[in-house]
């Protein structure tokens, strides 16, 4: 018996079971029938559940449905299966992890989740805007929105764009002497936790209204001025907790010039609280927005446009394994050489050369010059060399260097394993656009479901991962423009 016969056994035989009424809403020979069509397909639905008990074997409606029932996830609007089913997995297997909650375990996650970022996570920290008192960030302006900070005391040190690790400016610190700091009121007999960001070396003095200062090897309060000392090739977070002397009012926190260029940003000051917590923040930094969808002044612009650039270069050679790139070997673009110097005065123009070199090989360019120059250095393999840390990236902007008098520079490279060519563009530094006049869309925006950057979804995945009296935050950065 099938399915039409056995749905109509169960009304009387007294009811014309071929009437239009009936055949539409009950059954009909052609399976379209309102009841018979849901039966239809719970039966169908009831099969393939019972025929793929495996999640990871489900695909398309069947795979949806069941992650539904189990879990908040919603699949984005151009994710495949596997890409869903490695979401899935990363919140019900972890990676084989035996130990959930643990800091490496939610970083393991939000890693899938933010495949394009860089994950960190921070133990003892609090809601940036909290408005109970003393629960936020005790800093202010942590993330340092303008060039001009006023609630910092700034010496021999600037707010630059390229020293932001998030927002718009971060504090260079590049000269001896230079000094950032900013004094917080504090209650007695109590811990706090600084965290910030930073990328190079860094001197740490905490020092309380009765000049007493933190040594944070010895967790001790001392009479002389105590350098607490953090190093780190790239951006990274650090952290140091101290406890207040039981009539100490006010803390000084001075970040100060050590040895080398330095950039630091994103400072953070919590009071400890009476409860385990943590911050995720996800780090995209260079091209990687591309969930998102800008709009920005065109070039012709206003707000897009500086004061005209020129820049002069001075006899730019290559050197390094017996290969040699002399002034006169250089490619140029709409400019001239003379004597071994060529003035660029347009943003089209340039200088290049692309040359086959050995791998895993040093080589030196050399130049003089006067301007602000970008300097571009990509490989075989699509990688970009940066002079700053010394490393091939996959994403990386020009190397940026200013001069206002002639001055030499030799720049130093070391090719890699796989590196068979180079190529190198010397150019004007092209006028910065404004990134406060940018618009911003998110993808979740553009498709109306939430995914990309919404915060949403992964507030509720970190409420999945965090144990219970844990309280977690998420901080989601876009290094390349405004929030």
């Amino acid at each position: 018996m099938d399915l039409l016969e056995q749905i109509r056994g169960t009304f009387p035989k007294t009811i014309d079971k071929s009437k239009p009424i009936f055949s539409a809403v009950v059954a009909n020979s052609a399976g379209t029938g309102a009841i018979q069509k849901q039966v239809t397909d719970l039966l169908e639905y009831m099969k393939e559940w019972t025929s793929t008990p495996n999640i990871y074997e489900q695909t398309g409606d069947m795979l949806e449905k069941t992650t539904n029932f189990f879990s908040f996830l919603e699949r984005f609007s151009d994710e495949t299966d596997e890409g869903f089913k490695a979401r899935i997995s990363a919140i019900f297997i972890r990676n084989h992890d035996t130990k959930w909650g643990t800091p490496y375990d939610v970083k393991s996650v939000f890693r899938q989740y933010f495949p394009h970022a860089t994950v960190y996570l921070i133990e003892n920290t609090n809601k940036i805007d909290a408005v109970e008192v003393g629960l936020g960030n005790l800093f202010l302006d942590g993330d340092i929105d303008t060039d001009t900070p006023t609630d910092w005391t700034l010496t021999n040190c600037v707010a630059r764009p390229e020293a932001r690790f998030s927002k718009a400016y971060g504090i260079e610190l590049n000269q001896n002497g230079a000094t950032l700091s900013q004094q917080v009121d504090v209650n007695s007999s109590a811990t706090y936790f600084l965290h910030f960001f930073l990328k190079g070396n860094v001197n740490v003095q905490i020092k309380d209204n009765h000049n007493k200062y933190w040594d944070y090897k010895t967790k001790t309060w001392k009479n002389s001025a105590v350098n607490n000392s953090f190093t780190t090739e790239d951006w990274d977070n650090c952290t140091l907790f101290f406890i207040t002397n039981s009539n100490a009012t006010k803390i000084t926190v001075s970040f100060i010039y050590v040895d080398t260029l330095t950039y630091i940003d994103y400072f953070r000051l919590f009071a400890k609280q009476p409860y385990s917590s943590f911050t995720v923040i996800a780090h995209f930094d260079g091209n990687t927005a591309e969930n998102a969808f800008g709009l920005a002044a065109g070039d012709d612009d206003p707000n897009t446009q500086t004061s005209v650039i020129t820049a002069t270069i001075n006899s730019p050679t290559l050197s390094g394994n017996g290969t040699s790139v002399l002034p006169s070997d250089w490619d140029l673009k709409d400019c001239t050489m003379s004597s071994d110097s060529v003035d660029i005065s347009d943003s089209l123009a340039m200088i290049s050369k692309t040359i086959n070199v050995s791998h895993s090989t040093i080589y030196n360019l050399s130049f003089s010059f006067t301007g602000k120059l970008s300097v571009l250095v990509k490989d075989n393999n699509g990688k970009y060399f940066d002079f700053g840390t010394s490393t091939w990236k996959e994403h990386f902007d020009s190397n940026i260097f200013s001069a206002e008098s002639l001055t030499s520079k030799i720049l130093t490279l070391t090719t890699s394993a796989e590196t068979t060519e180079l190529t190198i563009e010397i150019k004007l530094t092209p006028p910065q656009p404004r990134y406060s006049h940018y618009g911003y869309y998110d993808k979740s925006f553009l498709s109306g479901v939430p995914v990309g950057f919404a915060n949403d979804i992964y507030d509720d995945l970190l409420d999945y991962l965090r144990s219970q009296g844990v309280r977690a935050y998420l901080d989601i950065i876009v290094r390349d423009y405004l929030e």
